[in-house]
Parts: structure tokens; C-alpha cells; sequence
């Protein structure tokens, strides 16, 4: 029989996808060894690029179930090691300190070790519905329960409004989470070994549904790694024992799985596996964590696709006794960059260009030094930038794919340090791309590569649209005439205009504006002349329009009488 959980936090009406933008935007990392060790915690802080390293002044403890969530602007918000969870602040503030208390790990003074065990979901203004797992040994199994609790962020200190609650219980696998097809809710997907079927819940903003039950027929490794592709259409599960790469559609608009495909490899080769950010690649490990490898899906014969990209090339951490830097938990980073913790080290390896085929993605070993090394870290994410499928009959609360900008660069040949490559990593379903690169120069490529006729500080904005609307990245890059391009810290928020096409209102959205900075937005028809000129608030402005005449129009937004972002609209 189905369960119905009440939440009890109330609907929040949303018409975009724009309360999650930023949310995997600080990874916690850090590690004790005992308890006479001194704590250095630190963040891989992605609201810069390259992602800036920051120290975190907290003592807990980080083993295995590093988790952190930032707020939609990027700032860190709260985090937890499996055993409590805290509130950042200027001081942390203890939320929990009973998230696994039977845990043999907490009871030990150290942190839940369990991976792929902790997950954070959006479900309201600043509302958390937080899942979690206890790692108790219950007659063999690795997870005999998964719970959740409900926290709401928007007063400090947090206030927890559901309680620790008891979701499934069993000899479980690890959990994973899906955005349904509607754009706001959630899927929320647990295995359990023994029965041999997928529980699955429907999360909304006030309630949760399930669990639902689904029957497979296939044998699953206990504790196989999943991870959803950035659409959230397949899933994919890598055995460790086993040796395999088992991929099954999703469909987000009933939760359920088919058309199960298996990729045999050796057994004890490695642990993770993750999908490229365009989808089309699968990278994993293989040869005892010391080979990393690629699979195309778009290949008739997708097992004879692969191809070894990197290898473990001996590399010994000076600072550790014996700690090979090989390659352990792979991570979709936000700047669309694949990231792989090279084991219990200082460092991390990072695949530049992980949508190009083999030897291509660039895959750089210890590209990160870290201040301190890490114990099996990763932290467990759900695809927070992922909208509705438009147009499907799930479609149904008016919810927009309205485009995120992002972009990464890279000098690719350090014998012409003035070519940059752009690689766009935005986020949302844009159709269209124009860069202004600052010395004049434009493209609408997707991706392109820029030769700059100098050394010298430039601007360059990326403009992405779709139908629903557009967005804006700008971002002040170094060039020299050196293999050496440095990036600027980013200080000017970005605005989110929509819908497009409009009607009688236009909605501005923009984040808490930095002191000092004002904001307008201009909008010009197609003979230069200017419309509308007006000053906004922080958050949410709504502009009539129905005075307008229809046609096509230039919109601009100024900060402090500076033009930042530009695009086009119509107004039917």
C-alpha cells in the first residue's frame, strides 16, 4: 500500500526553475585522523574559475559523507558529515548533532563513511527536505535505513519543521534523486537487495508520496554507485565486486526504469562512474582505481567504445606515507569540468573538456593541490540546474527552461597563450550563443576559440537565449603573451528577464545587489528609440507592459549606469 507523508511546509507556486541555482557551489572537504589532530576543512569554492580553494573554520569531521549546500546566489548555507548538520555563519551553528546516532562511525567521534548517502533537495523558499542513511551493520547490510527530516533556512538559527523520520527500511543500496518532469518536484530512488526492486518517492513541496514499488530482474551490486545524466533520462550503476556498468532509461515523468543495458568489466577495477555533461560520454575506473576510461553511448556497440584516457603514472603524495594519487570518486562540477579525488591525497585531477572524444577531453593529473589531504571524498548531489521536459505531459505548473550562463577557458597551446579556448557549460536548454569577447570581436559559436591581438584584461560575455528567455555571463579574463590567464573575481549579479515572448508584464529577478549598486533595466525598440527606463529592486520586480506596442525590442540592464547584459525580446 502507498504511504502519503505529510511535510507540511505549504505550496510554493514557482513558474522557473531559478530557486536552485547555485546550490552545489561549495564542496566541503577536510579530514582528522585522530584525536589529536589539528582540523584544516576547506571548500572548492565554484563561484570563481578557476574554483578558488577556502578555508572553513569548523571542527567537524569529514570522512566519506562530506555534504554542503550553498543558497541560490552561491553562498554556503549549511553542511554535514553524516553524523550532524550546521548552519554557516560567521559562527556555525549546530542544527543536529543526532542525524545517525546509532551509527557505529558517529558514536566514534568521527563521520558517517558511507558515499552516495546524503542528499539535500529544494522543496520551497529556503525549506530543505534533507535524506540520510545509517550505516549500523543489520545482518550484512551496508544500509538497513534511510531517513529525512525537514529544515527551514529562512530565519537563523535554521528551524527543523519535520523531525528525523524513518523513510524505508531494509537492506538498502545507495540513494539517488531525480527532478520529476515538471521542473519543481523530485524523485527520490533507494534499491533494496533482497526483494530486488526499486523503492521510489514523489516529492512536492508539501508532501511526499510512496513509496512506490518496481521489480527488476537483474542482479545489482549491494554497493554499486548510481548517477543520473544531466537530463535525468538514464541511469547508470557501477559494480565494484562485480565489475559491471548497468544503464537504464528513467522517466521522469513516472519514476520508472527500462530497457536495462550491461557493460561487463573486470571486478575490483574501480568504484564511481559519471556521465559527461553533455551526456554522450560515461567516464569510470578500471585497473584497481589506476585507469581511467571512457564510453561513448552514442556508439552502436557502447562496450566496444572504450577507450583509456589517463593512467596512474606513480605518482607518490610527499606529504603521506605510500598515498598513491590515483584516480578514486569522479564529480560533474557546475563549470562543466569533471573533477576525480585522487584517492586519500592532496589533490584532484581534473578532465577539462570531458564532451570531446578520447584522447581529446585533456584529462590533467593533479591539476589541484589541496591544503590538506582527503579521506574518500565526494559529495552527493542531485542535478539542482535541471528544468521540465517542455512540451511532455508533465508539463503541467508553467515552469520555464529559462537559460543559465556559464562558460570555462582554457589556453589549450602554451606556444600561442593568446588563443583561448570557450567552452560553454550553460545550463537550461539555450538554442542561441553571442559572445562579445571585449576588443570588439563577436561569435555565435557554441564553443569558440579566440586568438586577442594583445596581452592584456578584457571582459567577455556569453548571452545565451532560448525562447523563454535569456542570461548573461560576463566575466574580466588576463591575457598574456605568457602560457598564463588568470581570472577576475566576478562582483557585478546577473539578472533573469522572462517570459519570452511577453504580454502585459515583464519579471526581473535578480539577487540581493551588492551595496552601492544600482540597477536599471532600458528597453529599446528596433529604431534605437528607448521605451522603458527603469530602477529595480533586489529579488523580484515586475514591470506592466500592456502599453506597448508589439513588436521586436533591445532589453539592457545597467549597473551603476554601466551596460552588463543585453538581450533580445518580442512582444506579441
Amino acid at each position: 500500500m502507498n504511504k502519503y507523508i505529510l511535510l507540511v511546509l505549504g505550496i510554493l507556486l514557482v513558474h522557473r526553475p531559478l530557486n536552485a541555482q547555485k546550490l552545489d557551489f561549495n564542496w566541503i572537504n577536510g579530514v582528522k585522523l585522530s584525536q589529536q589532530d589539528s582540523i584544516s576543512n576547506f571548500l572548492i569554492n565554484f563561484n570563481h574559475y578557476p574554483p578558488r580553494i577556502d578555508f572553513l573554520n569548523t571542527d567537524i569531521v569529514f570522512v566519506g559523507s562530506e555534504h554542503s549546500i550553498s543558497d541560490s546566489a552561491g553562498n554556503l548555507l549549511f553542511y554535514s558529515n553524516g553524523c550532524s548538520l550546521w548552519e554557516h555563519g560567521d559562527t556555525s551553528i549546530l542544527i543536529s548533532d543526532s542525524l545517525s546516532a546509532e551509527s557505529y562511525s558517529c558514536q566514534n567521534g568521527s563521520a558517517f563513511k558511507n558515499y552516495q548517502c546524503l542528499f539535500s533537495l529544494p522543496i520551497g523558499l529556503n525549506k530543505y527536505l534533507i535524506l540520510g542513511a545509517s550505516d549500523q551493520l543489520v545482518f550484512n547490510c551496508i544500509v538497513p535505513y534511510y531517513y529525512y527530516l525537514v529544515v527551514d533556512f529562512s530565519n537563523s538559527p535554521a528551524k527543523i519543521t519535520t523531525g528525523k523520520t524513518i523513510l524505508t527500511e531494509g537492506c538498502m543500496r545507495f540513494l539517488s534523486c531525480s527532478r520529476h518532469a515538471n521542473g519543481r518536484d523530485w524523485w527520490v530512488i533507494a534499491g533494496e537487495n533482497e526483494t530486488k526492486e526499486f523503492r521510489r518517492w514523489l516529492v512536492t513541496p508539501d508532501s511526499m508520496y510512496g513509496p512506490y514499488m518496481q521489480e527488476y530482474n537483474f542482479e545489482v551490486e549491494e554497493g554499486s554507485w548510481w548517477d543520473f545524466s544531466p537530463d535525468g533520462n538514464t541511469m547508470l550503476m557501477r559494480g565494484y565486486l562485480d565489475g559491471y556498468i548497468m544503464l537504464l532509461d528513467f522517466d521522469r515523468c513516472t519514476g520508472l526504469f527500462s530497457n536495462p543495458v550491461k557493460i561487463n568489466m573486470p571486478a575490483y577495477g574501480g568504484v564511481s562512474a559519471v556521465f559527461s555533461p553533455d551526456g554522450r560520454f560515461i567516464y569510470t575506473i578500471d585497473m584497481h582505481f589506476k585507469e581511467l576510461v571512457q564510453f561513448d553511448r552514442t556508439s552502436p556497440d557502447i562496450a566496444a567504445s572504450r577507450k583509456t584516457v589517463a593512467y596512474y603514472d606513480g605518482f607518490i603524495d610527499p606529504k603521506i606515507i605510500n598515498a598513491q594519487t590515483v584516480f578514486s570518486f569522479l564529480q560533474r562540477g557546475p563549470d562543466g569540468k569533471i573533477y576525480i579525488y585522487a584517492g586519500d591525497t592532496h589533490y584532484m585531477h581534473v578532465i577539462n573538456f570531458p564532451n570531446r572524444l578520447g584522447d581529446l577531453c585533456n584529462p590533467v593529473l593533479r591539476a589541484i593541490t589541496f591544503p590538506q589531504f582527503t579521506f574518500r571524498g565526494y559529495t552527493s548531489y542531485a542535478n539542482y540546474r535541471l528544468g521540465p521536459i517542455d512540451g511532455s505531459v508533465c508539463d503541467s505548473l508553467g515552469i520555464d527552461n529559462i537559460p543559465m550562463a556559464m562558460y570555462h577557458y582554457d589556453i589549450e597551446d602554451t606556444l600561442s597563450p593568446l588563443a583561448v579556448t570557450f567552452t560553454d557549460a550553460s545550463y537550461y536548454e539555450p538554442t542561441s550563443w553571442y559572445w562579445s569577447f571585449g576588443d570588439g570581436n563577436l561569435s555565435t559559436a557554441i564553443s569558440p576559440i579566440h586568438t586577442f591581438a594583445g596581452p592584456g584584461s578584457y571582459s567577455v560575455c556569453l548571452i545565451v537565449s532560448n525562447q523563454y528567455g535569456a542570461d548573461t555571463l560576463c566575466r574580466d579574463i588576463q591575457v598574456d603573451n605568457i602560457s598564463n590567464i588568470v581570472n577576475l573575481p566576478i562582483i557585478i549579479p546577473q539578472a533573469k528577464v522572462s517570459p519570452n515572448p511577453f504580454n502585459d508584464e515583464l519579471h526581473i529577478q535578480l539577487p540581493a545587489l551588492l551595496n552601492g549598486i544600482q540597477s536599471q533595466f532600458r528597453l529599446i525598440d528596433m529604431f534605437g528609440r528607448e521605451i522603458l527606463l527603469t530602477t529595480l529592486g533586489d529579488f523580484d520586480n515586475t514591470i506592466l507592459v500592456s502599453t506597448i506596442p508589439s513588436g521586436l525590442y533591445i532589453w539592457q540592464m545597467s549597473w551603476n549606469g554601466k551596460v552588463y547584459q543585453v538581450g533580445k525580446m518580442v512582444k506579441m
